[in-house]
């Protein structure tokens, strides 16, 4: 795959970095190679380029985007909830805070966290955001959980049936 930055001259960014090490050089910063390698799909790469970054709200949200993607759920909740955890979040845009809560939806709901998954899912929708795919995409996680939920509980309980009356005798 070639990211959209260069598709012009077939570079990918593995390419790109291993040019810029090998003749010393710095093309590009710690911030938009680790870019660069999210672009490309390479999640392993990018989480490990972001996880060398100071964390920032930012930083937070791409790497818990690579965690999920790179099937480490573990680290996707925990770097969806310390990005919730950091000074600044309630001043970050409703779009953004909403993408990480998606994230941490999706990461429960894979790990098989579904009352986690439906909570933080029911706490996403409260919130004020344009983003209607996005809340779509909620949506549909909350219902999945909800049937996960139904499932492992099992069909409702039948009544017993009422004790059966004699039949009256002719008279």
């Amino acid at each position: 795959r070639f990211c959209s930055l260069c598709i012009p001259c077939s570079l990918t960014s593995s390419t790109l970095y291993d040019i810029s090490s090998h003749l010393s050089l710095i093309l590009f910063t710690d911030m938009e190679l680790a870019d660069l390698y999210l672009i490309d799909g390479e999640f392993a790469k990018a989480a490990a380029a972001f996880a060398a970054l100071p964390e920032s709200l930012s930083v937070l949200h791409r790497r818990a985007h690579c965690y999920l993607h790179a099937g480490e759920l573990s680290k996707a909740v925990q770097d969806s909830t310390a990005f919730f955890g950091l000074e600044g979040v309630g001043e970050a845009s409703a779009a953004l805070r909403s993408r990480v809560g998606l994230i941490l939806v999706e990461s429960y709901f894979r790990q098989g966290e579904w009352e986690s998954a439906l909570d933080r899912a029911d706490e996403v929708l409260s919130w004020n955001f344009d983003d209607d795919a996005l809340r779509r995409k909620v949506k549909t996680l909350r219902r999945k959980c909800q049937a996960e939920i139904d499932d492992e509980a099992g069909p409702p309980a039948t009544p017993h049936p009422p004790p059966a009356t004699p039949a009256a005798a002719p008279s």
